[in-house]
């Protein structure tokens, strides 16, 4: 696996640590489950522990999945998950720009990125 060059985690499998062990990723799509995950992302990236990295798209939930029905109407967002939600991505960008690794966290500049598809 050190080899691994894209690496698309819908789902939460490994947490952030254990991406220390794929030195050569330089694609990466994530979804964290809790904005503390998406912090430990960004230190994590801070430490220059991923050398080959130049693109990160993360999706942030704000809850553990399984927790809420999928197929139900979407929980309304309150402006204090926003904000949390909006600090993470900061410090994320704030890490990954001198770095110039670029940080996208919607879909739609997700499918605009040929990189991902």
């Amino acid at each position: 696996m050190v080899e691994l060059r894209k690496l698309f985690m819908r789902a939460p499998l490994l947490n952030t640590s254990a991406l220390g062990f794929l030195p050569k990723v330089e694609l990466l799509d994530v979804t964290k489950e809790e904005y503390s995950e998406g912090g430990e992302l960004a230190r994590h990236i801070s430490k220059e522990q991923m050398p080959c990295l130049r693109k990160v798209h993360v999706h942030i939930l704000g809850y553990k999945l399984g927790t809420r029905d999928p197929f139900g109407s979407p929980m309304p967002v309150s402006p204090e998950d926003e904000h949390a939600k909006l600090q993470v991505l900061k410090e994320l960008r704030s890490v990954c720009e001198p770095q110039k690794i670029s940080v996208s966290d919607t879909y739609i500049s997700y499918w605009d990125d040929d990189d991902f598809n």
